[in-house]
């Protein structure tokens, strides 16, 4: 069994985003997060992920059920703009949503990318998580499927 995990949050400043994610592994790939609660969001509208990475292109497509929450854990509607970039149409302070982390056809992708194969894989943190800017403070919980 390999697994690797690679924690690429860029250095947090006092500035910076704070959130907590909850990364689940098993048949599928689901991601709970929010906002910490001291935490005023730079903008609670624009939801985004990494959409191509070196030759590897729309990693953004691989976001689905995507559910956004106010603070009063209401559902929020939002607007897809293109894959992997959305807007709610209002703030949001919660999310969560699965993951295809199918892996790539090319063996070289797969050094530069999340990716799961069974029992093999190796998750980036910078393409699971969503992206809030330029600095990030993160408090990540992984759960892994018993045995792993």
């Amino acid at each position: 069994m390999f697994f690797a995990i690679a924690l690429l949050l860029s250095s947090a400043s006092a500035a910076g985003q704070q959130f907590e994610a909850k990364i689940e592994v098993s048949d599928a790939v689901r991601i709970k997060g929010k906002f910490l609660d001291a935490f005023e969001a730079e903008n609670k509208r624009n939801f985004s992920f990494l959409r191509s990475y070196g030759s590897v292109e729309n990693l953004g497509a691989r976001v689905t059920d995507l559910v956004l929450s106010d603070k009063s854990g209401q559902t929020l509607t939002y607007k897809k703009l293109v894959d992997g970039e959305f807007l709610a149409d209002g703030d949001f302070t919660a999310w969560n949503y699965k993951i295809n982390l199918d892996a790539p056809q090319n063996l070289s992708a797969r050094a530069h990318v999340s990716w799961l194969e069974g029992e093999q894989g190796i998750l980036m943190l910078g393409d699971l998580l969503p992206q809030f800017g330029e600095t990030a403070r993160a408090r990540v919980a992984l759960v892994l499927p018993a045995g792993w």
